[in-house]
């Protein structure tokens, strides 16, 4: 059981088939409600999908996040605005 508002990371779509969701660098989808037999899962794009509660995810680790937030304050000038 994982408590509610984890972060999660390859996320199937349907039991033992494969990860679908949230496979990329910095695309996380959170747990909002668990059911006994199903979750509702929260996607990067802020939709909701109800889903089973038998399908294999990867909880985040709080360093991840960390290591994320840190990443995307860092930005790089182009060319065009240093000269």
């Amino acid at each position: 059981m994982l408590p509610l508002g984890s972060c999660l990371k390859n996320v199937e779509h349907l039991p033992l088939k494969g990860p679908v969701f949230s496979q990329a660098f910095g695309s996380f989808c959170f747990l909002r409600r668990q059911f006994k037999r199903y979750c509702l899962i929260q996607f990067p794009s802020k939709h909701y999908n109800l889903l089973s509660s038998y399908n294999l995810c990867t909880p985040c680790p709080d360093f991840q996040l960390k290591n994320l937030q840190s990443f995307s304050e860092f930005s790089l000038k182009k060319a065009g605005f240093s000269r």
